[in-house]
């Protein structure tokens, strides 16, 4: 039944895209462009699957007693995707120097695999089918300390990069017909006629830290002149809806909030920040760069 599901609104989707097609061919074109620059020039790095992949056991951890023991299905698990990640890498840079055409990712792949597959395989592989830690908190312990080094790590890759090193064509795109993306959000009748459009993508990239991992950050000024700032969440493995879910339901909260007199008088609102998802493993989700969280304002802290 569920496949079933998944196979109608797959044609639904296909039906909307042909449409879109045939009705707003230009439209549809620069958007699928602009759709498949940004998934195939903002590939994530090997530090940020492997950042991914240890926020993700993390996650899995907290719901788990920290005093309890290791269960063999957690460390199992850990010990698969991260065998899997290694040998992804190993298998793509083997290919490349079969093909001969080596792409400017390989060098820094290569020393990734050099310098942190020994050390990964000492702190969390098995050995003669024994594990280097015995209970949840020294398993969380190690997590965490490669999460800090491997944020440490992407934080020396901070400093402004330019578009054009990573995509010409968006680089080189001026004026559009594209709209600014996460303005149909709202639960109202939209409006394209008033909508900003894109003018164009900012030169200059910055790499932040968000929500516990490090992301790369696009600037796209709209025809109204303002700036709109764009986290590009891109990882190796397929990206949970989740936060797509809490979206929406913030969203009906805010429409139950309009209809009641002490809400509405108040202005109580929830701020929402606009995900847009453009393929399974890509995503983006509109940042402040003024905006600083709970997490950093810790870190800091204790940096003190």
């Amino acid at each position: 039944a569920e496949a079933r599901a998944a196979m109608v609104v797959r044609q639904h989707a296909q039906e909307i895209m042909k449409h879109l097609r045939d009705t707003h061919l230009p439209f549809f074109l620069e958007t699928e462009r602009f759709v498949v620059e940004i998934t195939r020039s903002f590939k994530p790095w090997s530090e940020q699957q492997l950042q991914h992949l240890l926020s993700h056991q993390m996650d899995a951890l907290s719901s788990c007693s920290l005093h309890e023991p290791a269960s063999k299905e957690t460390s199992e698990r850990l010990e698969h995707a991260l065998t899997d990640l290694f040998h992804g890498l190993e298998q793509q840079l083997e290919q490349e120097k079969a093909k001969g055409q080596s792409t400017k990712e390989s060098p820094h792949q290569a020393t990734f695999l050099a310098t942190y597959k020994p050390l990964v395989t000492a702190d969390f592989m098995s050995k003669d089918g024994v594990y280097p830690y015995a209970t949840n908190r020294e398993l969380y312990t190690r997590l965490r300390k490669w999460q800090v080094a491997v944020r440490r790590q992407l934080s020396r890759l901070a400093a402004p990069r330019q578009l054009e090193s990573l995509s010409r064509a968006l680089s080189e795109s001026k004026g559009s017909q594209m709209e600014i993306p996460g303005q149909y959000l709202d639960m109202k009748e939209p409006m394209p006629d008033q909508h900003v459009k894109v003018e164009r993508v900012l030169p200059d990239i910055e790499v932040v830290d968000r929500n516990l991992a490090c992301h790369r950050r696009i600037t796209i000024r709209g025809n109204d002149g303002k700036l709109y700032h764009f986290v590009v969440e891109a990882t190796g493995t397929a990206i949970s809806s989740s936060d797509e879910r809490t979206l929406q339901l913030c969203q009906l909260m805010n429409r139950c909030m309009e209809k009641e007199k002490q809400t509405r008088r108040r202005h109580m609102q929830l701020h929402m920040r606009p995900i847009v998802g453009l393929a399974p493993r890509c995503r983006l989700i509109q940042d402040d760069p003024k905006s600083i969280s709970l997490m950093e304002v810790l870190e800091d802290f204790l940096a003190q």
